[in-house]
């Protein structure tokens, strides 16, 4: 676990260590790795066999709005009490996957404080995550959180069953 944390960057520390040792010795054996030197050799030189194995790692699960209660708390709590101390927020969403996570906040912030946010820094370990949330193209299914007034007013439909975000988000 520590060579892996050096590597990529992941502290794997704070997940349940039998999971994330089934997780990896999966993934290894997949990759041909008979242990874990030869899998950190083949993690080194093989740019691709590195990538998939981020992907297996990481879970990537995201929706708009996920986890509603929280949003909830965050609008309602959290929000008022940042901005009594505050003229402007800057906010940051770590492990953002595909943008649904920021592109809900940018969403929040805009209806409930609009002109008070200044940015909000969306970052991912994976690349082609962070590309499908640059593109901002989401199917009907990914969407389904978005109440239907916020989905009218910041996507745009894109053919059949794809939904677009607005350049103002």
């Amino acid at each position: 676990m520590k060579k892996i944390l050096a590597k990529s960057g992941i502290d794997l520390t704070a997940y349940k260590r039998a999971q994330m040792e089934r997780r990896i010795n999966s993934f290894m054996r997949s990759a041909g790795a008979v242990d874990y030197a030869a899998f950190v050799k083949i993690l080194d030189q093989d740019h691709n066999v590195y990538r998939r194995f981020l992907e297996h790692l990481t879970i990537n699960v995201s929706e708009f709005f996920r986890n509603t209660a929280h949003w909830n708390v965050l609008q309602h709590k959290i929000l008022p009490e940042l901005l009594e101390e505050r003229k402007s927020l800057r906010t940051w969403s770590a492990g953002c996957s595909t943008g649904e996570e920021p592109y809900s906040l940018a969403i929040m912030l805009k209806e409930a404080c609009p002109g008070r946010f200044e940015t909000i820094l969306a970052t991912d370990i994976d690349d082609e995550a962070l590309e499908k949330a640059a593109r901002g193209l989401y199917s009907r299914k990914v969407v389904q959180g978005v109440p239907g007034h916020l989905l009218n007013k910041y996507f745009q439909q894109v053919g059949e069953g794809y939904f677009l975000i607005s350049d103002e988000i």
